[in-house]
């Protein structure tokens, strides 16, 4: 009876100075190399979706904070003019 209630002091004890995560507890890179990225222009590179930036190098591109929005872009596809020829 006495280890039950030393065990539940400890854990109620724990339990009140225990550390709530906040954003920069949880904003990491998955990539190992997000600075040389970051530096070729990853982090607004249109090759890449929002979610695959933002997993691989969220703290190095800035997108740990909350109320950040990452839109994803938008491909153009240009239309050939009509009386195009490739020359042989």
């Amino acid at each position: 009876m006495k280890y039950l209630l030393v065990v539940l002091l400890v854990l109620s004890a724990v339990s009140v100075y225990a550390k709530p995560l906040d954003g920069d507890d949880i904003c990491m890179d998955h990539g190992a190399n997000c600075r040389n990225w970051a530096l070729n222009n990853f982090c607004t590179n249109c090759e890449w979706t929002c979610e695959q930036r933002r997993y691989y190098c969220a703290r190095t591109c800035g997108f740990c904070q909350h109320n950040y929005v990452c839109t994803n872009c938008t491909t153009t596809t240009l239309k050939p003019k009509a009386n195009f020829e490739i020359p042989l």
